[in-house]
């Protein structure tokens, strides 16, 4: 598949006006990539819920995946140019494919039953899955930290001493094991998610998956 993954996380879906300003950059390559949404403000009730009323690993989990498809939803209402798909089969060649996930991840299960299992795994999971080319991961920062400077580039076997809060922490482990690249851009600063999708440099975080 000649498409990159591009997962919208969690904190930028609760943001309207960050969104408006990412969503004409992926309308203009929409052939080129196929989108995960993050769970957002639906992943963090459900977490409440769990921490109040103690779910089980399993239902917690599967509650959490659900609330991507919601958001997965409420991203496509927000674009004409936007359409849901829950396979691969299912990508046309027109338009931006927000992929649901929960029914592709009930039937592969391809990930624990865990919090540490957030949308940045799934989204690498699924990359490897469709056979993408890559994986770009859009959070509010910047990028990964060493020793409080920004890392412009790394790879999955030198991950020591980087900074554990900007991806879950399945992350490293699930991108080794699709042998795909990966880059962390922050989506306040569509440009730099242009010139990504371009093949240039820009302030991002690169992570090599391996082979």
């Amino acid at each position: 598949m000649d498409r990159r993954v591009v997962n919208i996380g969690g904190a930028t879906l609760q943001s309207k006006e960050v969104i408006e300003q990412i969503l004409p950059v992926m309308e203009r390559y929409g052939s080129e990539i196929v989108v995960v949404p993050g769970g957002g403000k639906v992943a963090d009730v459900v977490r409440e819920m769990d921490e109040d009323l103690g779910l089980s690993d399993e239902k917690a989990h599967w509650a959490a995946i659900r609330g991507m498809d919601v958001m997965g939803e409420m991203l496509a209402g927000m674009s004409e140019e936007f359409y849901t798909v829950e396979e691969g089969s299912e990508i046309s060649g027109e338009g931006v494919p927000v992929l649901l996930p929960s029914e592709l991840l009930k039937r592969e299960d391809p990930l624990p039953h865990s919090w540490e299992a957030t949308s940045d795994s799934i989204s690498a999971w699924i990359a490897g899955f469709l056979g993408a080319e890559a994986v770009v991961l859009l959070k509010r920062v910047d990028g990964i930290r060493k020793d409080g400077e920004l890392v412009d580039e790394t790879s999955v076997d030198d991950v020591s001493g980087l900074q554990q809060d900007v991806v879950d922490p399945l992350f490293f482990d699930t991108l080794q094991r699709t042998g795909l690249d990966a880059v962390i851009v922050n989506s306040g600063h569509p440009e730099r998610l242009e010139e990504v999708f371009e093949g240039g440099g820009t302030v991002s975080t690169k992570i090599e998956g391996g082979t």
